[in-house]
């Protein structure tokens, strides 16, 4: 999808080929090349204005690089923190995918925490190719998935700050349905958030700041409120205007039985809802797929005793368990289960767990053992061994704003933060909105790999104000 730029075994910038020709100094990077010319862009009065440059995709490459071995863009190397590589960037901006796949080898994506951001959602799935260009928020095409046979797994946390949780649960579904047509497959992870929701937990739903103690904004934040919480209910706009007028109603019932969008929320992703009853169907806890498990928050090794795992395929065992859980419960019940994969006071709970946001012990500023080991322990349990193995996770977010692989890379972290609705639950004005989609479009991305043993993986991350068209990494 355009330029490439690589990624250390432990995550960083790296140098393009313009700095190794003037004799490898440290110039800025892509990231801070947008950012320069985005400052540039607004002093001239046109924030929207890019230069073509901006316009294309960089794809960042994760490398599995010695961190003792790998030449640095520092002097000296730092214990744990591996050095970065140089990836080679071809003309035009296309860039040189390291490794090349077997024969038959299927393309593998994976998109972390959107957060009920429909537009930087479909963006990035159609600069990934997976979705037709055709396609809106209002229309989606019959053949909507255009991905042929690649594996799409979504990492959870589609709802959240953002108002889109149920627009883009009934495209993730549509997707879903429509890759079978040409052999792909759609995997939707569940996230702490969703399983919030299906508890009957809406506090994150309704999450909004003021930034002041007027009447006027308490006002403004009571309607951003209740359009919010519609957003989730089968007739949004019904909902919000009998909302205006006091006269709550879930959809479909006699208008005169008033009920609160909470209850509605909470009736529709119930057990038995229309949303609820097809999440418990659809969403899955963790996928594995060639060297990689894909979880929201982690799979710790404590895990899997308490949920009675035996015999082969631990991941296949976790979302039966799982599922079972789910669909025999109401919302009432999974808000009152200690169950490990439910509540989230559990540390072992893998939509909930922070573990593998402390920094490891070889790693500066670590306060504890942290991460490395953990994750260690559960590559090994899930696939025999750590070597070339990884694990990649959203939930805990990545400042940077790309991808960042952690403990000799067998930590991926994939959360960087790209949903709009984290600046726009504060005051929706078009200032605001415009204002979110320049801070948060450039931290969209996703993760590529293959589904072969020993294949390489890296990040994507379309850049700038249009969609980017079909522009491949060319794999040689």
């Amino acid at each position: 999808l355009g330029g490439a730029v690589a990624v250390g075994a432990d995550g960083g910038a790296l140098r393009t080929r313009a700095q190794k020709a003037t004799g490898g100094a440290k110039g800025p990077t892509p990231r801070e090349e947008v950012e320069k010319e985005e400052k540039e862009a607004r002093k001239k009065g046109s924030v929207a204005k890019r230069s073509k440059k901006t316009k294309k995709t960089k794809k960042e490459t994760i490398q599995k690089a010695s961190p003792n071995k790998t030449p640095g863009k520092r002097g000296t190397n730092r214990r744990g923190r591996g050095r970065i590589q140089e990836e080679k960037v071809r003309k035009e901006g296309e860039g040189v995918c390291v490794g090349t796949p077997q024969s038959g080898a299927r393309r593998v994506v994976s998109v972390a925490d959107v957060h009920g951001d429909f537009e930087g959602m479909l963006k990035l799935l159609q600069a990934l190719n997976l979705v037709s260009p055709a396609a809106t928020r209002e229309y989606w095409p019959k053949e909507l998935w255009v991905g042929g046979n690649t594996h799409f797994i979504q990492l959870g946390d589609v709802v959240d700050t953002g108002e889109d949780g149920r627009a883009m649960y009934l495209f993730l579904w549509t997707l879903q349905d429509d890759a079978r047509r040409t052999h792909g497959t759609v995997d939707l992870l569940a996230g702490n958030h969703e399983l919030l929701l299906l508890q009957g937990n809406l506090d994150s739903l309704a999450m909004r700041r003021h930034a002041s103690s007027t009447e006027s904004f308490k006002v403004l934040g009571h309607s951003r409120r209740v359009k919010a919480l519609c957003s989730y209910v089968s007739r949004p706009a019904e909902c919000v205007l009998r909302a205006a007028e006091g006269n709550y109603a879930c959809a479909g019932e006699d208008v005169g039985v008033k009920r609160a969008p909470e209850e509605c929320v909470r009736r529709a992703w119930d057990k038995e809802g229309a949303m609820g009853s097809k999440a418990r169907e659809r969403l899955k806890v963790a996928v594995q797929v060639g060297d990689s498990a894909f979880v929201h928050a982690g799979l710790l090794p404590g895990l899997w005793a308490r949920i009675g795992y035996t015999g082969d395929d631990p991941i296949g065992r976790l979302n039966q368990y799982f599922n079972a859980l789910v669909n025999g419960a109401t919302l009432e019940q999974l808000a009152a289960t200690e169950d490990v994969t439910v509540s989230g006071w559990d540390e072992n709970n893998p939509l909930w767990t922070r573990a593998f946001n402390d920094l490891d012990s070889q790693e500066p500023g670590a306060f504890s053992d942290g991460r490395c080991e953990l994750v260690k322990k559960g590559l090994e349990f899930l696939f025999g061994t750590a070597g070339g193995k990884r694990m990649v996770i959203g939930h805990n977010q990545v400042m940077a704003g790309m991808p960042v692989a952690v403990c000799q890379g067998h930590l991926i972290m994939t959360d960087t933060v790209m949903s709009r609705g984290f600046l726009q639950m504060d005051i929706p004005t078009p200032q605001v909105q415009q204002q979110a989609v320049e801070l948060f479009d450039p931290r969209l991305s996703a993760l590529e790999t293959f589904d072969t043993v020993g294949a390489e993986v890296w990040s994507v991350q379309p850049v700038g104000s249009k969609v980017m068209q079909g522009k491949r990494c060319a794999r040689q």
